[in-house]
């Protein structure tokens, strides 16, 4: 019984190596209110996507470097193109922005990926113009500027997800706790067995 217990934990463990590879963590908190999001924010400004790349921080770690087109700005910009930084998308809270599509961006300063450059996430207010009709009347309120742009389709984009239920590979992690409590209860069965 020993040794069928003893394979069994080999075999799980050995399972969790077949893939290896890096995996990241996000885990967002709710979005602050559109007047805490302002507040917070180094920069927010609405704008048409017109170029992504993906590039690699000095330590490895890859991201996406994503050109705007500027359409309206509320705070901290002064350009009519400008370039944020976001991660890949999925488990490193990374915004999937869409070559072509026109978003309500909330930035702020960062050097996390070795650039002093501005950046968002899932976890901002960052969104598709589409979705974000409330911020843009909210902002407009607040800063007495801009009014909500003419180009916002009043139908919701049926392919964007709100960022903070877009796809992510939790798989990996699903198998290992599974094979972790399968493991435990088949270890308490054992014993009782004896």
């Amino acid at each position: 019984m020993k040794k069928i217990m003893v394979l069994l934990f080999i075999g799980i463990i050995a399972s969790l190596f077949v893939n290896p590879s890096i995996t990241h963590a996000c885990s967002c908190v709710m979005p602050p209110e559109v007047e805490e999001a302002l507040e917070q924010a180094d920069a927010v400004f609405t704008g048409e996507v017109a170029d992504i790349k993906e590039k690699k921080a000095k330590d490895g770690y890859p991201y996406k470097s994503v050109t705007f087109q500027v359409t309206g700005i509320w705070k901290g910009i002064d350009a009519n193109e400008l370039s944020i930084d976001t991660g890949l998308g999925g488990g490193d809270c990374g915004f999937e922005f869409q070559k072509g599509k026109e978003y309500l961006v909330y930035a702020n300063k960062s050097d996390f990926y070795g650039t002093d450059n501005l950046h968002t996430t899932i976890c901002s207010r960052t969104n598709t113009l589409q979705l974000s009709k409330e911020d843009l009347t909210i902002l407009n309120e607040q800063t007495n500027s801009l009014s909500v742009p003419e180009e916002i389709n009043s139908k919701k984009d049926p392919e964007q997800k709100n960022p903070l239920q877009q796809n992510t590979n939790h798989w990996p992690a699903i198998i290992g706790v599974s094979s972790l409590i399968i493991l435990a209860f088949l270890g308490v069965f054992l014993k009782r067995m004896r």
